[in-house]
């Protein structure tokens, strides 16, 4: 479905298979005006694992301009990526993007794939599970991200910026069994800065909880957090910064 002007779409709920697609490429839902998904189940059943959302792999919805808003759907991709923003210039200073309240997963690659919005990026009580790379993957994106839980997936929220200064807040959320790391910050290029601030957040029974990668890169905790049966409490490489606020990561064991 190439959606090109606006349009609200409401669905008879999120446990139903209301848009679905079995072809091998692309997306199930493309789009390109602004548009309001609600109480849909979008399924994207084929792919090729080897391609990304961004080389024609399979996605459940994609976002390529305007604005797009997702409440109360289920979304999943088993093949590919759940949600996923394109990367073009052009479109950036005119998309937004806003999901609530929502379930993605399973997942062959990502459960969402940002990249940079005119605006930052909300992410409110969303669920995301059984994604077999990264439930959030960030290519320097603002966002806040509040209420929600990662759970089963190789990593957790996945941030990299590689073409402009980012700030991502989690609040109140919770991550547990990644097999690799639950929260990676990392800034490839030396002029951009990337910042991530957890608040009140939980992250158990994962590889390492905390990764910081890049001089340039920074998260910064407090007392509210806690980290309960991690490998890792925190990596830090290439002289990342790990900013404790009044007291440290809480390790429980």
């Amino acid at each position: 479905i190439d959606i090109k002007t606006a349009i609200t779409v409401i669905g008879t709920g999120a446990a139903k298979p209301t848009v679905s697609c079995s072809k091998a490429e692309g997306a199930v839902m493309s789009i390109s005006a602004d548009t309001m998904l609600q109480n849909l189940c979008v399924k994207s059943v084929r792919g090729d694992k080897s391609k990304g959302s961004l080389e024609g792999g399979s996605v459940g919805v994609f976002l390529r301009k305007g604005k797009l808003t997702l409440e109360a759907c289920a979304i999943s991709s088993a093949e590919g990526t759940g949600v996923a923003l394109g990367d073009d210039w052009d479109s950036r200073s005119t998309r937004t993007f806003f999901i609530a309240n929502c379930h993605i997963g399973p997942c062959g690659r990502h459960g969402m794939l940002l990249n940079p919005c005119a605006e930052k990026i909300i992410i409110k009580k969303v669920v995301i599970f059984a994604v077999e790379q990264c439930a959030i993957a960030n290519n320097s994106a603002d966002a806040a991200i509040t209420d929600c839980v990662i759970t089963t997936s190789q990593d957790g929220l996945r941030m990299n910026s590689n073409s402009r200064d980012n700030e991502v807040t989690l609040l109140d959320s919770r991550i547990t069994n990644c097999i690799g790391t639950a929260t990676n910050c990392k800034s490839t290029a030396i002029k951009n800065t990337a910042t991530l601030t957890l608040t009140g957040c939980t992250i158990e029974k994962c590889k390492v909880a905390l990764e910081v990668n890049g001089a340039t890169a920074k998260i910064v905790v407090d007392k509210t957090n806690s980290v309960k049966d991690c490998t890792d409490a925190n990596v830090i490489k290439n002289d990342g910064q790990l900013i404790s606020g009044e007291a440290n990561m809480q390790q429980d064991t």
